[in-house]
């Protein structure tokens, strides 16, 4: 094997949860969470197939771009 080293990571996740007392019985909460918040790019490490006209170049993306969900939660 070849020993090597890929480009650094870095990624930045973010949540946010609010609380809400409807009733005495009745609790609500809502969330908002964005994974990869600034869009940061984690590429694969490098082709490591000697001979291939590839050969140390970084050719694909390991992560998914920006996400943002959505959710209420209701508790009785």
């Amino acid at each position: 094997t070849i020993g090597y080293r890929g480009p650094g990571q870095k990624n930045l996740d973010i949540s946010a949860f609010k609380k809400l007392r409807i009733t005495e019985k009745f609790t609500g909460q809502f969330r908002a969470e964005a994974l990869n918040d600034f869009n940061s790019p984690l590429f694969q490490g490098p082709n490591v197939s000697y001979g291939s006209s590839n050969f140390g170049k970084i050719t694909q993306q390991r992560n998914f771009s920006r996400l943002l969900q959505l959710g209420a939660r209701f508790y009785f």
